[in-house]
C-alpha cells in the first residue's frame, strides 16, 4: 500500500522564515550522541529558548528541530557539522548536522515514523535572530572535518610553512595576546571555561553567551547579532579579531604593527635577513619582507645603487 506524509517547506518565502536544524543519522550513535549534547548545552545556557522549540524524531534515529526567525532572510540549506567515516576501507565525509531552509523542506509528523517529541506543529515558535545564531554556532560546533585553509586573495603564501617561515599572523595565532585586547580595550569578558571551550560575553550583554572560543582550534565563533565588527555565524582566528577591531579589516596594517611590535618576527630561526631589495617592497609585499624571500618581490623597483653586489642569497 501507498504511504502518504506531510513535509513542511522552509524559508522566507514559502513559509514566512520557518528553518528546520536536521541531525541525521547517517552513522549509528553518532547522531544520537551529537543531538543529546546539543541539547544539553542549549537547555544549560537558554533554557527557554530549548524549550520553545519544536523537536521530531525521525525513522532512522535523527532528529528534526524547527522554528521561525523572521528577522533574517533564511538562506538555503547549509552543512554545518560533518565526520569522517570510514567504509569498506575508504574515508567518506558524512553530513552530520544541516539546516533546511530557503528552497528546503522536511517530512513531519503525523507521516509514518515521525514521532513529535516537544512542541506543536501548529504553534512553531518565533524567535529573535540571536537565538537563531546561536543554535546555528552551537551545532557547529560537532562538525569534527577540518575546515579548508583560508587564503588572503592579495598574497602569495605556501602551501607548507616550515617553523622558519611562519609570517606574522601565525606567531599572533599561537599567542593570546587577542584576549588582552578584546578584554580590556573592548570590554569583552570570559564567561567560563570548560575542556576546550571558552563562553564569552560581548560588551552589554544581558548574562547570554555571545560567542566560544575553542582552544584547540583556535577558532572564535560568535552567534551574537549585536557584536560588531565581528558577524553572527562568523569564525574567526586571533589574527583575523585582530584585523577586524584594529585595523578595519585591513591585513596589511596589521601585519605591518605585528612586526613592529615584535621585531623578533622578522627574523626567522635560521639567522637570515631581508635584503635590500625586500626592504624596499611595497606595504601589498610587506609579508615577502619577513626573511623568507631573497629574490626581489613582484612589482618592486629596486634602485640600482641599492642592489646587494653578490646576487642572490642562497636558500
Amino acid at each position: 500500500a501507498n504511504t502518504y506524509g506531510i513535509a513542511l517547506i522552509c524559508g522566507q518565502v514559502s513559509s514566512g522564515g520557518l528553518e528546520t536544524l536536521d541531525f541525521d543519522n547517517k552513522i549509528p550513535d553518532k547522531v544520537t550522541c551529537a543531538y543529546k549534547a546539543f541539547a544539553d548545552i542549549v537547555k544549560r545556557e537558554r533554557p527557554e529558548l530549548f524549550d520553545q522549540l519544536v523537536l521530531n524524531r525521525t525513522p532512522s534515529g535523527g532528529y528534526h528541530i524547527r522554528y521561525i526567525c523572521t528577522k533574517i532572510a533564511i538562506p538555503g540549506n547549509k552543512k554545518l557539522a560533518e565526520v569522517e567515516y570510514q567504509a569498506d576501507g575508504k574515508t567518506e565525509t558524512i553530513t552530520l548536522i544541516e539546516t533546511r531552509g530557503e528552497g528546503g523542506y522536511a517530512v513531519a509528523p503525523p507521516t509514518l515514523g515521525y514521532e513529535l517529541i516537544q512542541g506543536s506543529l501548529t504553534h512553531i515558535p518565533t524567535i529573535s535572530a540571536d537565538d537563531r545564531s546561536y543554535l546555528i554556532a552551537t551545532a557547529s560546533q560537532f562538525d569534527q572535518v577540518a575546515p579548508k585553509a583560508e587564503r588572503q586573495p592579495s598574497l602569495k603564501l605556501p602551501k607548507v610553512r616550515l617553523n622558519d617561515q611562519q609570517k606574522a599572523g601565525d606567531l599572533y595565532n599561537q599567542t593570546d595576546e587577542f584576549k588582552e585586547l578584546l578584554t580590556k580595550k573592548h570590554k569583552w569578558t570570559i564567561e567560563k571555561a570548560f575542556g576546550t571551550q571558552e563562553r564569552w560575553l560581548r560588551p552589554g550583554s544581558d548574562g547570554d553567551s555571545s560567542a566560544t572560543f575553542h582552544t584547540d582550534t583556535r577558532r572564535f565563533n560568535v552567534f551574537s547579532t549585536n557584536a560588531d565588527p565581528l558577524e553572527a555565524g562568523g569564525s574567526y582566528d586571533p589574527y583575523g579579531l585582530l584585523v577586524r577591531y584594529e585595523f578595519d579589516g585591513d591585513y596589511t596594517a596589521a601585519t605591518r604593527h605585528l612586526y613592529t611590535e615584535h621585531p623578533e618576527w622578522q627574523t626567522p630561526s635560521n639567522g637570515y635577513k631581508p635584503s635590500h631589495q625586500e626592504q624596499a617592497a611595497s606595504d601589498v609585499q610587506l609579508e615577502r619582507m619577513a626573511g623568507l624571500h631573497s629574490e626581489t618581490p613582484e612589482e618592486t623597483e629596486v634602485p640600482a645603487d641599492s642592489r646587494d653586489g653578490g646576487g642572490r642569497c642562497a636558500r
